[in-house]
């Protein structure tokens, strides 16, 4: 709902770019003016090739079958008495398979598929943020005894506390799922209600603490 408010809100925030005096202001000076005009690129009157609305057809289809193994968990089991396979794993499975059908399917050449914005990061991410995240992962799981008998007394007199865990947490290991994965076992160990661990949710949203990532978001717009 909170979602949805905003998004209303954001809708009808504002002022139209020609009701801007701002914007009017700055569209006198010749060269914005010229950016403006020729810089600005619409699909509106375009036509998408069939290949391309494959592609997206194919990419739906494959989030409602991923869905579909996570609302039905016994066709992710695998033999009697097995717990069904990590929706992790299947997502990556999924994807992967139905990204192999859009390059069969869509004739995409294979050879530009490096050379594109998403994949070049994706590969960042798999390198520098997954990285960091198995290492930092490793780090804390050898020292989570120290780290649950250091903070335990503190925690069951100030909840609260647990927040400064999740932002240092997030900091070093630069990954959310990382970090709740780590440290959410930790609180539910100690304690601590599901109802506070919801309310602590922004603390490990803290990954642009560095300074690396606003550089690379501002390169990648550029």
């Amino acid at each position: 709902m909170g979602v949805l408010a905003m998004s209303v809100f954001s809708t009808f925030r504002g002022k139209e770019l020609e009701d801007d005096p701002e914007f009017q202001k700055r569209m006198q000076d010749p060269h914005f003016r010229e950016m403006i005009e020729n810089s600005t690129k619409t699909t509106l009157d375009e036509k998408l090739p069939f290949s391309a609305k494959l592609s997206v057809a194919i990419f739906l289809s494959s989030l409602v079958f991923i869905v579909f193994l996570a609302v039905f968990p016994e066709i992710r089991t695998v033999g009697e008495g097995t717990k069904p396979i990590s929706m992790g794993i299947v997502i990556q499975m999924v994807m992967l398979a139905f990204s192999a059908l859009m390059l069969i399917f869509c004739k995409v050449p294979v050879a530009k598929v490096p050379n594109g914005v998403v994949f070049k990061s994706g590969m960042v991410a798999c390198i520098a943020i997954f990285g960091i995240a198995w290492m930092s992962n490793t780090y804390f799981q050898h020292a989570m005894p120290e780290f649950k008998v250091a903070i335990t007394d503190m925690v069951n007199t100030y909840p609260w506390t647990f927040g400064f865990a999740f932002f240092a947490v997030s900091v070093v290991v630069n990954s959310q799922a990382a970090t709740a994965k780590i440290l959410i076992p930790v609180a539910l160990a100690l304690g601590l209600p599901a109802s506070v661990l919801i309310g602590m949710m922004p603390a490990y949203q803290c990954l642009f603490l560095y300074s690396k990532l606003p550089i690379r978001y501002c390169n990648s717009k550029l």
